[in-house]
């Protein structure tokens, strides 16, 4: 007869043997406990297609509000009307500790927004580059 115990600890999982055999002298059985063998080492799961799928969903949805974000960035840049006359523009800088710069001159404006509308040109053509390049 032969009974297997496994056990499982935190560190490694353990496998016990008991067997018990008659004794050839004298017929009564007689037990006898093996040596602990290790389990075999357990392999990462991968996910299941479902999970898979989902992930690659939740993903898009990402890209889609990036997307979505960037075009509302694009559209309130393109409102702006610098050098109207008599009316003087003014660009505001400030991080979270509070440090700020003005500046009022309009050339330096004008090559901010620029630069803002052509970075933001740039992120949505990628952004909509890996949306059409995803797969479900």
């Amino acid at each position: 007869m032969k009974i297997i115990l496994k056990t499982l600890g935190k560190t490694n999982a353990l496998t016990y043997l008991y067997t018990m055999n008659k004794d050839k002298n004298n017929g009564s059985p007689t037990n006898t406990v093996a040596q602990p063998t290790p389990a075999p080492a357990k392999t990462e799961q991968k996910p299941t297609p479902l999970e898979e799928r989902v992930s690659k969903i939740l993903s898009l949805q990402k890209k889609t509000q990036k997307l979505v974000t960037l075009k509302q960035t694009r559209e309130k840049l393109s409102e702006f009307e610098l050098g109207r006359q008599g009316e003087e523009d003014t660009l505001s800088i400030s991080d979270s500790h509070r440090h700020e710069f003005e500046t009022v001159n309009p050339e330096v404006i004008q090559e901010v927004v620029n630069l803002l509308k052509s970075k933001t040109a740039n992120m949505i053509l990628q952004t909509e580059a890996e949306l059409l390049a995803a797969e479900i």
